[in-house]
């Protein structure tokens, strides 16, 4: 299983795998951060954990209308694809 950070490091795995005969969700398996529809595309799709962007423009929006600096916790949630 790898945990990938970051889109660079998942093109390097991918092409790494290839190169090892490997299959995705046969022989190993992706989770990485923020959810895009290519990650839904790519390998018939990677699991990704992703914030709730949507939740937390609206958060922010209220804090700067309100003039409020503080930090807080954004949800996210792990979003299954077929790379496990």
């Amino acid at each position: 299983m790898y945990v990938i950070p970051g889109d660079r490091d998942l093109v390097s795995v991918i092409e790494t795998s290839k190169h090892q005969n490997l299959q995705l969700d046969v022989d190993y398996g992706i989770i990485l951060y923020n959810n895009t529809l290519l990650k839904k595309l790519v390998r018939n799709g990677i699991i990704t954990i992703s914030t709730n962007f949507e939740a937390m423009g609206k958060i922010l929006a209220q804090m700067i209308s309100k003039g409020e600096r503080k930090q807080i916790e954004n949800k996210c949630a792990l979003i299954l694809h077929n790379s496990l």
